[in-house]
C-alpha cells in the first residue's frame, strides 16, 4: 500500500468513528432532553407516552 491511500484510508475511518461518536452524543442529549421536559405535560400531548413513562409499557395494553 503506498503512503496515500494509507493516508485515505485512515483518514475515512477517523472521520466515520468521528460522525459515529457525534451521533451517539447527539442522540444521549437528545434523550436526556425527552425525559427532562416529558414528565410535566406528558398526559396533555402525548398520553399513551405518559403512561409508558409513568407505569411502563405493561400499562398501555391494559
Amino acid at each position: 500500500m503506498s503512503e496515500p491511500e494509507l493516508t485515505r484510508i485512515t483518514a475515512l475511518v477517523y472521520n466515520s468513528l468521528w460522525y459515529r461518536l457525534r451521533q451517539l452524543f447527539i442522540l444521549i442529549k437528545r434523550q436526556n432532553y425527552i425525559k427532562k421536559t416529558l414528565p410535566q405535560n406528558a398526559d396533555a400531548i402525548y398520553p399513551k407516552v405518559g403512561k409508558i413513562l409513568k407505569y411502563g409499557i405493561k400499562a398501555v395494553g391494559s
